[in-house]
C-alpha cells in the first residue's frame, strides 16, 4: 500500500482535502503547465462558506463530475450560486464507488487485500474505454479556454487521477512527473473519511464488511494501478498518442491548441 512520506500539504479547501492544482510540471519542451486553469479534486458535497469564497477567488467557472448519477444523488455538491459554475456530468462508472460490475465480482470472489489490490488493477485495466469518447468533450472545453475548470469524482484518485494523467500526457509532460502528480494523492487524501463513505456502498455489495487492510488498499493509489491504465492503452489503442487522438479527439493541431493554452 501507497504511505505519504511527507507532511500533508495544506489543504486549498477545509471540505475538500484533495483538491489541488494540475498546474506546474515541466513539459518536455521546457515549459510548464500553468497554473489556476485546471483544478483536481474529490467529490464537492462538504464546502464550507470559506471554500465557497476560495472557489470565486479561483474564478471556477466549469466542473467535470466523474462520478455516476447514483454517486451524485448521494452526495450532490455544495456550490457557490453567484456565479454558479457550469456542471458536465461524464458518468464514468468504471469505479468502486459506482458500484461497477468489475469491484462487486472480483471483491466477493477474493475480499483479502491482495484481492483488493487485483480488482483495482482491474478497475484501472478498464479506464482506457471507460473514457472512450468521454475525454472529447473534457478537452473540447479546456481548447476553448473555458478556465478555470475542476475536474473531480468521489475520492479524487483514480477516475480523476486517470483523467489529469491523459491532460499532462497531451500537454507532453513526461511520464514520471506523470506518476509524481498521481502518487501525490496519498498527501492529501483523507483516506479515513474516504473509506467511511465508502462503507454504506460496500455494505450492499459485500455480506460482511470488507476488512481494513484491504479498505486501506482501495482507499490507496499505487504506481501499478496507472501503470495497468497505460499497459491497457498500449494494448488496445497502440500508444498513449493514438489513445489521445482516437479516444479524446486531439488530434495534433488540437493538441498543440491545448499546449499553447496551458503551458508557459
Amino acid at each position: 500500500m501507497s504511505t505519504a512520506t511527507a507532511p500533508r500539504p495544506i489543504a486549498l479547501l477545509e471540505g475538500a482535502r484533495n483538491f489541488r492544482d494540475v498546474g506546474g510540471p515541466s513539459s518536455r519542451d521546457g515549459r510548464h503547465v500553468r497554473k489556476g486553469l485546471v483544478f483536481r479534486s474529490e467529490h464537492l458535497a462538504h464546502l464550507t462558506h470559506s471554500d465557497m469564497e476560495t472557489f470565486q477567488r479561483l474564478h471556477i467557472k466549469l466542473i467535470f463530475d466523474l462520478r455516476s448519477h447514483r454517486e451524485r444523488i448521494r452526495l450532490p455538491s455544495r456550490l457557490p450560486q453567484e456565479p454558479a459554475p457550469e456542471i458536465i456530468e461524464m458518468s464514468i462508472h468504471q469505479d468502486v464507488n459506482a458500484a461497477h460490475e468489475t469491484f462487486r465480482t472480483l471483491i466477493r470472489r477474493d475480499p483479502s487485500p491482495e484481492g483488493a489490490v487485483h480488482t483495482m488493477m482491474e478497475i484501472y485495466r478498464g479506464h482506457p474505454k471507460a473514457f472512450d469518447g468521454k475525454l472529447t468533450k473534457f478537452f473540447d472545453r479546456l481548447i476553448n479556454g473555458q478556465f478555470a475548470a475542476v475536474v473531480h469524482c468521489h475520492a479524487g484518485k483514480d477516475r480523476t487521477g486517470f483523467a489529469s494523467a491523459m491532460l499532462l500526457l497531451a500537454l507532453d509532460v513526461p511520464l514520471e512527473a506523470v506518476f509524481e502528480d498521481y502518487l501525490a494523492t496519498m498527501h492529501h487524501l483523507d483516506p479515513t473519511r474516504s473509506a467511511e463513505a465508502l462503507k454504506p456502498v460496500l455494505a450492499e455489495m459485500l455480506d460482511k464488511p470488507l476488512g481494513t487492510a484491504a479498505l486501506m488498499e482501495i482507499m490507496s493509489v499505487r504506481r501499478e494501478y496507472l501503470q495497468t491504465a497505460l499497459d491497457s492503452i498500449d494494448k488496445d489503442y497502440g500508444s498513449i498518442d493514438a489513445y489521445l487522438e482516437r479516444a479524446a479527439g486531439l488530434t495534433p493541431d488540437r493538441r498543440r491548441a491545448l499546449q499553447a493554452l496551458m503551458l508557459e
